[in-house]
């Protein structure tokens, strides 16, 4: 499924990451960008006429949630006990299922899957 006319690319919304002299800031403010975003992402799908959009949306969330789960990998590093570990891999496989669910909706549509076949059509 192609992705809907004036929609960006993962990534292309910047070309760098700001930066902050300070990396405690940075992180902190990194992860308020993310709620903003999820909290934007929240709204948009709640609108009519979006299934255009879902497997791109999907896909670029399955790309999301696997940047999380490396971010909470490094992040374990510094925690104690086994609480950052366990969240990444929770993360992760919410990336594989978000892959799957992507897959799902770049298949074919259900009103297409129910028509039957015209005859002598390639397809």
């Amino acid at each position: 499924m192609a992705r809907p006319r004036g929609s960006r690319q993962p990534g292309g919304m910047r070309a760098e990451l700001p930066t902050s002299a300070d990396p405690a800031v940075q992180l902190y403010d990194t992860a308020c960008d993310l709620l903003l975003a999820a909290q934007g992402l929240r709204q948009a799908a709640g609108r009519t006429g979006t299934e255009e959009a879902l497997a791109a949306t999907l896909g670029c969330l399955h790309e999301t949630l696997a940047e999380l789960a490396e971010a909470t990998t490094t992040m374990a590093r510094d925690l104690a006990g086994p609480a950052a570990t366990d969240l990444a891999a929770a993360l992760a496989a919410a990336g594989l299922a978000c892959g799957a669910a992507r897959a799902a909706a770049a298949g074919p549509r259900r009103d297409d899957a129910d028509r039957p076949a015209r005859a002598g059509r390639l397809g």
